[in-house]
């Protein structure tokens, strides 16, 4: 779930830009789910009303493609089962998002049945806007990103429970250098100089020292 208020906490300790190839023959962990959640922002739609759909693909592999393209030795990991802890919290965000496809729908049936073009566009923007509330990865997204890593030779595991604290047990026995933890977010042990960075499409990252 994250720590609420963390990149704004720290990103008064911004240190300086540097480019991604810095951290090249590092070892990188990402979240998997985080890049795959915000890949089916594209396609939210599609992923709410379970319509075929490779968009959210696009979103992580050029992510992927790019830490490989300057030799960071990256794995992806993929959480696993939900843990017991949070059924509850679980069975509630499932509920929301049931109620928040059920007005998407709804909303979408009236703007296909309008005729006036301004009240068309304003519905099928409310029907938009629900559907970013109601999408939720499915296993078929995981698995397809998973065949793609496969294909690419790109390392993933899936962890017992939620990926993060893969990420950490992975940490403490020293086999990572840096984690990516969110969808633009690097942490990066201090062993290496650094503790956080922000990775952006043109490969740039900035640091801040800790």
């Amino acid at each position: 779930m994250g720590i609420s208020g963390l990149l704004r906490e720290v990103s008064g300790l911004a240190d300086r830009k540097v480019h991604i190839s810095t951290f090249a023959g590092k070892r990188a962990v990402v979240d998997a789910s985080t890049w795959l959640y915000r890949g089916c922002y594209s396609c939210a739609r599609e992923v709410a009303r379970g319509m075929p759909t490779e968009k959210f693909l696009r979103f992580v592999m050029h992510r992927v493609r790019m830490l490989k393209y300057h030799q960071v030795d990256v794995t992806m990991v993929f959480d696993g089962k939900v843990l017991p802890l949070k059924n509850y919290t679980s069975k509630q965000r499932h509920g929301s998002k049931k109620e928040a496809l059920g007005k998407a729908k709804k909303l979408e049936a009236q703007a296909s049945k309008c005729r006036e073009a301004s009240e068309k566009r304003r519905l099928w923007a409310e029907a938009e806007k629900f559907y970013k509330q109601a999408y939720s990865p499915k296993f078929q997204h995981a698995a397809r990103v998973m065949k793609e890593l496969r294909q690419e030779k790109v390392k993933f595991i899936v962890a017992p429970y939620e990926a993060d604290a893969q990420l950490v047990y992975m940490y403490v026995c020293t086999c990572i250098d840096l984690s990516c933890v969110r969808v633009s977010v690097l942490l990066i042990p201090a062993r290496i100089a650094h503790a956080a960075a922000v990775l952006n499409i043109h490969s740039t990252v900035q640091c801040v020292l800790y």
